[in-house]
């Protein structure tokens, strides 16, 4: 059983190294080479200061205090770099075993604007944190694979195991990069900012191309990264200047991080973006010696119910201590700077529930296990969780439970004296649901059914003795009657070129024509087809993707971060067919 407040109180209690205080790196940054053009090393070397960050009263990792700057925009522009630098680099992409990192860290950065100039994609991605390769692009791929047997997607977007846009992305370097470099941290893990002070680079995007690959579908166009077909990132000592979006220009150098975990040097974004936050914050650099120690699991099963226990008592070092140390490296390398203030604000959290007789707890979980693509997937086959609020003036008390089968709710509350029930219930083998209804002495209940002929709905009790409503998919047509001494009712309704007629107790109504009735016909068909494929009735069961690792010599398990979401879209797309996307 998982409650609301942890059993052995160490979630809260144990100490594990505060905020680091000390500001940000002074000294002058080493010289910048020039990477990216024929003459290596590049010119001398300007006396660039280290991006500047607030003083004191940033608003970091683990700080609640605010600062004029707004974090978001460098953040965005984070992520545009990343399309430029990493998404890119999709194109052709196959993950390689057995290679090595950088020996520095601007060799990690001129690996990756060497790989531009060359053309080599597949050389773009040796140069990013192999633990950000195998999490994001090896559930893509299977992604991938999934729209195109949907049709979603052109089967030669992954051909022999590989992602590509082909001949839909072109990037391209104008102007040799020039940078500085400044150590953010060392120890285990060796942490460096490479500043982009210099250069220019230009990504073309050809939107025939990238419709053609994702069949013409609107993916594309909700998922590409930036609004013009030719956008050209030029770096400087002052800033960035990105032309063909709308996001403003910076007035700061940008910056990637590149890190050593003890097998070379290689591009992160996750610790860019870590990077991007701290200064922003005005803190200093993370304690390496503070780091989060792992928590790893004797099996798949206990990984997963370790991070449920950890959500369910608010234990934050028990949160991340669950996940994969080596896909969230970051979040252990930086829990000097968060970790304090996120165990005190959970703590006072809970306390706050505490006081004001709030408690909940999983009560059970059933899973099982399987292997997906290589991958050890846990699927929670069944859950039920509970809660209860107390006052003075009286109880609320839940409980619900889910499987593959049904759905469960049932809530109780006593409020001055006056008991009452709520019972909802979806059972998806029979394709029915109830709703019970009691309070103050009067009771009330409604029982249906849902398929591909139409919906059923009887039940009746506290204003109406008997209530009975039927819509046929077929006809479009519905009914409603309703036996009430205080609100009797007979309509009919009907759904006719785009407009919805209405019949009540015997009298025509106006017709209602507007844009919205056809919409909702559109929506009834699409829940027709639903219904009849069957999909509407699988209830999709939680999974959780898990690895493996060793950890200073003993093996655990953890939960995985982004192979869970791509494999849980992944699972969806695998139990449905090509037509059911017409």
């Amino acid at each position: 059983m998982m409650s609301g407040q942890y059993p052995n109180n160490e979630g809260f209690s144990s100490g594990l190294g505060g905020a680091g205080t000390t500001g940000p790196p002074t000294g002058p940054p080493t010289g910048p080479p020039t990477f990216g053009s024929d003459a290596p090393g590049g010119a001398g070397p300007p006396n660039l200061p280290p991006p500047s960050a607030p003083s004191g009263d940033g608003a970091g990792w683990g700080s609640s205090k605010q600062v004029v700057r707004n974090p978001v925009p460098r953040v965005i522009m984070a992520a545009v770099l990343a399309v430029v630098f990493v998404g890119v680099g999709f194109a052709g992409f196959k993950i390689m075993s057995g290679e090595s990192g950088s020996a520095t860290p601007a060799e990690a950065v001129e690996a990756l604007v060497d790989s531009m100039r060359s053309g080599d994609p597949l050389g773009m991605f040796e140069a990013i944190d192999p633990a950000e390769r195998e999490a994001w692009v090896e559930p893509a791929v299977s992604l991938g694979q999934e729209m195109a047997r949907l049709g979603l997607a052109d089967e030669d977007m992954t051909s022999d195991d590989r992602l590509t846009f082909g001949d839909g992305m072109h990037i391209e370097l104008v102007e040799p990069i020039e940078y500085s470099v400044e150590e953010v941290a060392s120890g285990d893990t060796n942490i460096s900012r490479v500043v982009l002070v210099g250069g220019k680079i230009r990504l073309q995007i050809d939107q025939e191309a990238m419709e053609e690959i994702f069949r013409d579908s609107d993916i594309w166009d909700r998922a590409q990264p930036v609004e013009s077909e030719d956008v050209t990132i030029e770096f400087s000592e002052t800033g960035v200047n990105v032309s063909g979006t709308t996001e403003s220009n910076e007035s700061e150098p940008m910056f990637l991080v590149a890190v050593d975990h003890g097998d070379g040097y290689y591009v992160s974004l996750m610790y860019t973006v870590a990077e991007l936050i701290r200064l922003e914050g005005g803190q200093g650099p993370p304690d390496l010696d503070e780091r989060l120690v792992p928590i790893g699991a004797d099996s798949p099963e206990e990984a997963v119910r370790n991070a449920l226990e950890a959500v369910a008592d608010l234990n934050i070092e028990k949160m991340i201590g669950s996940l994969d140390p080596v896909e969230f490296a970051v979040l252990f390398d930086y829990w000097s700077l968060y970790g304090d203030s996120a165990r005190s604000d959970l703590a006072e959290a809970m306390q706050e529930a505490q006081d004001n007789g709030v408690s909940w707890q999983i009560e059970t979980v059933d899973m099982a296990t399987e292997k997906v693509n290589g991958r050890t997937v846990v699927v929670i086959t069944s859950f039920a969780a509970s809660f209860d609020v107390a006052s003075p003036d009286g109880f609320v008390e839940g409980r619900m439970e889910y499987d593959a089968e049904h759905l469960r709710l049932e809530v109780e509350v006593e409020e001055f004296g006056d008991a009452g029930r709520l019972l909802f219930e979806l059972n998806t083998a029979e394709k029915s649901l109830l709703l019970e209804l009691e309070f103050a002495g009067e009771s009330a209940s409604l029982e249906g059914t849902m398929d591909a002929d139409g919906i059923s709905v009887q039940g009746g009790g506290m204003f109406a003795s008997d209530v009975n409503l039927e819509f046929e998919f077929d006809t479009m047509t519905g009914r409603v009657d309703i036996d009430s001494a205080d609100f009797p009712l007979s309509a009919e309704g009907r759904f006719s070129n785009g407009c919805f007629e209405l019949t009540i107790d015997g009298r025509p109504e106006r017709p209602n024509c507007d844009p919205e009735v056809a919409e909702f016909v559109r929506a009834l068909e699409e829940l027709e087809r639903a219904l009849g494929s069957g999909e509407v009735w699988e209830a999709p069961l939680p999974r959780v993707v898990v690895v493996e690792r060793d950890i200073n010599g003993e093996s655990g398990w953890f939960v995985s971060g982004v192979p869970t979401i791509l494999d849980g879209i992944t699972h969806q797309l695998s139990t449905m067919d090509p037509e059911d996307f017409d």
